[in-house]
This record gives C-alpha cells, structure tokens and sequence, in this order.
C-alpha cells in the first residue's frame, strides 16, 4: 500500500505513526492490536525513550557531572520532553532550575508509562533510525537536520560561542556529557577538577570577579 503525501506534510508523530512509516505502510487508524513486525518495532522504540528518560534523570540528578553522561543512551526524545529540557537549560536562576527539574522529573516519572501518548518530531525519529541501524522504507529528514552528526558538531560551535567558551554550558544545554563535546569540537577532553577545590557555573549565569572561567 503507497503511503499518502499527507504524511509529509506532518511535524510530529505517535510512535505507532513513525513504526508504520518505517515500515512502509499507511499508519493504521487503531493502533491497539499491531502487526508482529510492528509491535517489534514499537518495543525497540520503548525502549530507547526510557533509556533516554534515565539519560535524563542522571542529567537532573548530576547538574556538575557531566561526564557522567552516556549519550548512547540519549537516542529518542519526545517533544515533551524537548519542552522539559529546554525549561531547565534557560533557568535564569538556582531556584527557578530546581522548580524545572522538579517537574522534569516528576514528567519522567509517569512518562514512562505513557509511552503511547508521546509525540516524536520528524528529526527525532530520523536520528533513533540513523543510530539504530533501522532500514526506513519512510525518508523522515530530506536534508542534514539537527540531528545529524554534523549539525550536532556545527551546533556545539555555535553553543560554545554563544557561552563565551564555557563547554559545561554547552554540555547541559545539549544534554550531553563535557566529553562529548570536547569529541564534537575536536579537542581532546581534559581531567575533571576536584569539585569540592573548584569554582564551579554549571548554569553559565554568573561570571567570577576577573571574567574568567577556570574550567575552560
């Protein structure tokens, strides 16, 4: 069965909706008993979102540790979550931050078990098929996006501009570990500080007396 041009123009999907197009058939209207190949495909996707809501959690509960971060486990996020994440990473304060992660995690919680009512933007479902290894029979991204390694490299640069040099702030605000973008920027990454001797910004909102940052 040909799969109609509607879906092209379509900004976001249920995760049967993108199993279907992966597949090369027309999502179906009731979703609630799926072909085998289907429900194997929607297992494989489950499990990818929790992995990345437990990526996340480590994120919250870890807010200097960055490195602490596996990014292979932050392959499939929600456009819920996108919202959750962007709160946090543009908390203007300590307070404000930890009232957004309170709610953040609070979300993953139960997001978990809702897996079902979650939406996944076209770049998203692009890069969990890139990282995957998945054979779309659905072309979701026509062009490099965001998602692919040389956006990612591209908006690690731009981040790292924007912050004046700081890569724990470009680390939080992709939700990456300080590793990775020393890996997405080319340099080598360095040893961590002790945390208990070194000055610290992890939120990139306050600057020390001199303007410098000693961590980068």
């Amino acid at each position: 069965m040909a799969i109609a041009t509607y879906w092209d123009q379509v900004y976001d999907f249920s995760a049967s909706e993108a199993a279907h197009l992966i597949l090369g058939m027309e999502p179906e209207e009731d979703p609630q008993q799926p072909l085998p190949r289907v429900r194997h495909l929607l297992r494989q996707m489950n499990v990818s979102f929790i992995d990345t809501c437990g990526h996340f959690r480590v994120w919250v509960d870890n807010p200097y540790e960055y490195d602490v971060l596996r990014e292979e486990h932050d392959t499939l996020r929600s456009e819920e979550m996108w919202h959750h994440i962007t709160q946090c990473s543009q908390a203007n304060s300590m307070r404000i931050y930890r009232e957004y992660c309170v709610s953040f995690l609070s979300w993953m919680d139960t997001a978990i078990d809702r897996f079902a009512q979650q939406r996944f933007s076209r770049d998203a479902i692009d890069y969990w098929v890139e990282l995957s290894g998945v054979r779309s029979q659905y072309v979701f991204a026509n062009a490099p996006d965001e998602s692919s390694p040389a956006k990612r490299r591209e908006k690690a640069r731009e981040l790292l501009t924007l912050h004046q040099g700081n890569k724990s702030a470009v680390a939080r605000e992709m939700g990456i570990s300080r590793t990775r973008v020393d890996q997405l920027l080319g340099g080598k990454a360095k040893a961590r500080k002790s945390l208990r001797t070194s000055w610290q910004d992890p939120f990139n909102r306050t600057r020390d007396p001199e303007g410098d940052d000693p961590e980068d």
